[in-house]
C-alpha cells in the first residue's frame, strides 16, 4: 500500500504520459466513510501512499449522519471536505425536534417509489459535489469504491473519459444476499469501461467473464505493530474485557467475527451450545 502511486502512471493505471512532473491526481468515489473494510482500505491508501507520486480527493455518495469513522481523519489529511452533521446542524436554523416527522419518513421509506426518489436525490447532490470537486481538483483518474460509488464512477467515466479503476468490496454472493443484488451485473457488464479491478476475489471476476488482464488481486494485510502490542498486553486486555462485560476473570468467551449469514454456519454453533455448556460451565 505504501507504494500506491509509484506505478500508477503506466503499469497500474494505464496513463500513457509518464513524463508528469507532479503527483497523479486520484478522485475517489465511495458510498460513505463508516467503519467497514472498503472504507479502511481507502483510508490506508490515502495515509500510506507517497504524496510525491499520488494526490487524493474523496467524494462520498451519502451524507454523514454521525457514523463516518474515517471522515475526521481524512479531513485532517486534507482529502475530504464534506461537512459532518455537527457542522451542518450548526449552520442550519434551529428547529424543534419533530419525532413524528422522523417516524413518518421511516414509514414512507418502506415504499419502493420513495426509496427511489431518495436515492436519486442523493445522487443528484453527489453529482453536484463530484462536478465541483472535479473542477477544483482536475483528477487524472477516478477510483470507484463500493456500490453506488461504482455507479457514480461509471457516470463520471462516460462524461469525462478519465481512466476508471474499481475496487470490488465483496463477493457477488454477499451482494446478491443484500440490498445490492443489482451490483454484480454492473461490475461484469461495464468492464469495458474499467481499466483495472482491485479485488480479493479474482477468480470470481474471471469466471464471470472479466478479462484477467483487468483484474489486480488484493493481498491480505495485518498491522503487525498493533498485533504485537495486543499480544504484549494480552493479560491486561483479557482482564479489561471480562470486567467490562461483568464476567469472572476465568470466564471463557466464544467470539464470532463476521457477518451473520447462513453460509457462516452459526446455526451449527447454536445447536451445539447446550451440549458445550454442560462441559464448560463458564462459557459465554
Amino acid at each position: 500500500m505504501g507504494n500506491y502511486g509509484h506505478d500508477l502512471p503506466s503499469t497500474v493505471f494505464g496513463i500513457n504520459d509518464c513524463s508528469m512532473e507532479r503527483p497523479v491526481k486520484v478522485l475517489h468515489l465511495i458510498d460513505g466513510l463508516g467503519g467497514g473494510g472498503s472504507e479502511r482500505l481507502l483510508y490506508d491508501i490515502v495515509r500510506l501512499s507517497d504524496p510525491v507520486v499520488a494526490e487524493h480527493r474523496i467524494v462520498t455518495i451519502h451524507p454523514d449522519r454521525g457514523k463516518y469513522v474515517y471522515a475526521e481523519p481524512l479531513r485532517k489529511l486534507g482529502v475530504y471536505s464534506r461537512k459532518g452533521p455537527e457542522l451542518e446542524k450548526a449552520e442550519r436554523p434551529t428547529l424543534p425536534e419533530a419525532q413524528g416527522v422522523k417516524l413518518a419518513y421511516k414509514c414512507l421509506y418502506q415504499w419502493w417509489a420513495i426509496r427511489k426518489i431518495y436515492h436519486w436525490g442523493i445522487f443528484f447532490v453527489t453529482a453536484c459535489l463530484t462536478f465541483v470537486e472535479y473542477i477544483r481538483f482536475r483528477p487524472d483518474i477516478i477510483h470507484a469504491h463500493t456500490f453506488y460509488g461504482l455507479m457514480a464512477g461509471l457516470i463520471a467515466r462516460m462524461l469525462t473519459k478519465k481512466p476508471l479503476f474499481v475496487t470490488v468490496p465483496a463477493m457477488f454472493q454477499q451482494m446478491e444476499a443484500g440490498e445490492y443484488y443489482w451490483a454484480p451485473a454492473r461490475y461484469i457488464k461495464h468492464h469495458d469501461m474499467v481499466v483495472k479491478y482491485f479485488t480479493a476475489y479474482p477468480k470470481e471476476l474471471s469466471r464471470a467473464g472479466v478479462p484477467d488482464q483487468k483484474i489486480l488481486p488484493l493481498g491480505h494485510a495485518v498491522n503487525l505493530e498493533a498485533a504485537k502490542e495486543a499480544l504484549y498486553n494480552l493479560s491486561e486486555h483479557r482482564a479489561n474485557v471480562r470486567k467490562a462485560l461483568g464476567l469472572e476473570a476465568d470466564s471463557i468467551i466464544a467470539l464470532s467475527v463476521g457477518r451473520l449469514s447462513s453460509e457462516k454456519g452459526h446455526n451449527y454453533v447454536i445447536e451445539a451450545l447446550p451440549e458445550i455448556t454442560k462441559n464448560i460451565s463458564k462459557l459465554y
